[in-house]
């Protein structure tokens, strides 16, 4: 058990500028049986070739390559080969405090736990999951854990749904996370910690930050409200389907009800004039923005229509949004700039996201005296919703 092989999953996507810290940061632990899967999701950036030269010159890094298929899949197609008694998960653009799994493995042995939760940092806060040093949570009850760990809102135990904070038992992570859908893109985290309290026997609850999770500039994490709420509510059902499984949904129906409840009601207060807007318009083919660094012009009703449209979708990436007129627009989700931030080698398209033909034609010849490639500029009339 002291010298248990640790099996760490990275899921990497184009963050070429990040993976390297993360890596490092694995390499370097205290603990040395481990074996590192980096999985390469099809990067088109050179974070697949980093990962190969990282491989090069340490005999415990394994790298998979694979098509695009988003992070659940990539987390699982890691798993399948994961020979480790114990996994972690670490995000390809954080990284991670040099005893972690030396500390988290120490904590499961000690216990014989098959769950180690810790805390982690961001932005300089720390976020911990126990006010106590230590906290053994038997599943005897397990009702009564997940009510108040996992749906506990009045509570400042309740764990971050994360699992990239945690160290698992092998058998339990592979058989929880093989429940989460494979097209899953909010909440996956959450639904596989679902899974692990009712299945694990014993967790650990440390008061201590290993982790350093990293937001990031230039990636999409803002979803704007309604498209929150929408899939507040699909995690809501699929934390039902859960519950109904495990036959405990008549004892937790009210408390899950309650907790998303609170979240929904937390969402509808956010709610103004600049953060939400009803989507009146769409860019017609969306795969053809999949893997392209966009530049998207114009702020206007398109605008914020395909910025909502596209941040549906992880695998598009908005790099910068401009307008003419940027002083008039103030969204508290992201900053539109002036026009003349717009760097050759920053992007792989423009979107020109104005509705009337005549419009976008004078912006493409603007840009292209300006010297932009016109190939490069791409406007398409858009499909109206109603």
């Amino acid at each position: 058990m002291v010298n248990s092989l640790i099996s760490i999953i990275v899921p990497i996507y184009n963050i070429e500028q990040y993976i390297s810290k993360c890596i490092n940061s694995i390499i370097c632990q205290t603990y040395n049986n481990i074996e590192i899967i980096l999985v390469d999701d099809g990067s088109t950036d050179m974070s697949g070739i980093i990962c190969d030269e990282f491989a090069k010159n340490d005999l415990r890094i394994k790298v998979l390559h694979k098509n695009n298929e988003g992070l659940v899949r990539a987390r699982k197609s890691g798993l399948s080969i994961a020979k480790g008694e114990y996994i972690g998960f670490v995000d390809g653009d954080d990284y991670i405090e040099p005893d972690m799994y030396e500390k988290l493995l120490e904590f499961a042995s000690k216990n014989k736990a098959d769950m180690v939760h810790t805390g982690y940092e961001s932005l300089g806060a720390l976020f911990l999951p126990c006010s106590e040093s230590e906290i053994i949570l038997n599943a005897e009850n397990r009702i009564f854990l997940f009510e108040k760990y996992v749906l506990g809102i009045k509570e400042k135990t309740i764990l971050s749904p994360s699992i990239w904070s945690k160290l698992f038992a092998a058998d339990l992570i592979k058989k929880c996370y093989e429940q989460v859908p494979d097209d899953c893109c909010y909440g996956e985290d959450f639904i596989c910690l679902g899974y692990c309290f009712l299945e694990c026997k014993k967790i650990v609850l440390r008061q201590r930050a290993f982790y350093h999770y990293v937001i990031r500039n230039d990636s999409i994490t803002h979803i704007h409200v309604i498209d929150r709420i929408s899939k507040e509510s699909y995690l809501y059902r699929k934390f039902y389907e859960i519950l109904r499984k495990y036959n405990v949904e008549e004892y937790l129906e009210e408390k899950i009800k309650e907790y998303f409840g609170h979240v929904i009601w937390n969402l509808a207060r956010e709610m103004n004039k600049d953060s939400i807007f009803i989507q009146n318009y769409l860019f017609p083919d969306i795969n053809m923005l999949k893997g392209k660094r966009i530049v998207l012009y114009g702020a206007g009703k398109v605008g914020r229509d395909y910025y909502t449209q596209i941040c549906r979708y992880p695998e598009c990436h908005i790099m910068l949004w401009v307008d003419k007129n940027y002083g008039d627009y103030h969204f508290p989700f992201y900053e539109v700039k002036e026009v003349s931030n717009i760097k050759q080698d920053n992007y792989d398209m423009i979107l020109i996201a104005v509705n009337d033909k005549n419009t976008a034609i004078q912006i493409k010849n603007e840009l292209i005296e300006n010297r932009v490639d016109e190939g490069k500029i791409i406007w398409t009339e858009p499909q109206s919703v109603y």
